[in-house]
């Protein structure tokens, strides 16, 4: 949105990040991070959308599918649930895709 690329506008709009490439709840483990929670994902996500203009689109990228953990107890699926906004679901074309779509339907 016109702002300069820097470590401070990153964390304004992805504040859980990790280094490694691997699900949340591994990644924060291996780098000795805090482990993302729902309700930290949840805070983050209310205010955004409060402090969003009227007729504007906010989307929030989940991490790796549905079922990806993102901490020992929690998922995806559990954030999607708390935030209760419509989900749209995006698939590959690879052997499984079939599979895995209609798992997370």
């Amino acid at each position: 949105l016109g702002k300069e690329i820097n470590e401070t506008n990153i964390k304004m709009i992805s504040p859980f990040r990790f280094d490694l490439p691997l699900s949340p709840n591994i990644a924060a483990q291996k780098e000795q991070k805090k482990p993302v929670t729902v309700a930290d994902i949840h805070s983050f996500c209310k205010e955004q959308m409060k402090n969003r203009p009227n007729n504007t689109w906010l989307f929030f990228e989940g991490v790796g599918g549905l079922f990806t953990p993102l901490n020992d107890k929690e998922m995806v699926y559990d954030l999607c649930l708390k935030l209760n906004l419509p989900i749209i679901l995006l698939t590959g074309n690879y052997v499984g895709t079939l599979n895995h779509t209609i798992s997370s339907i």
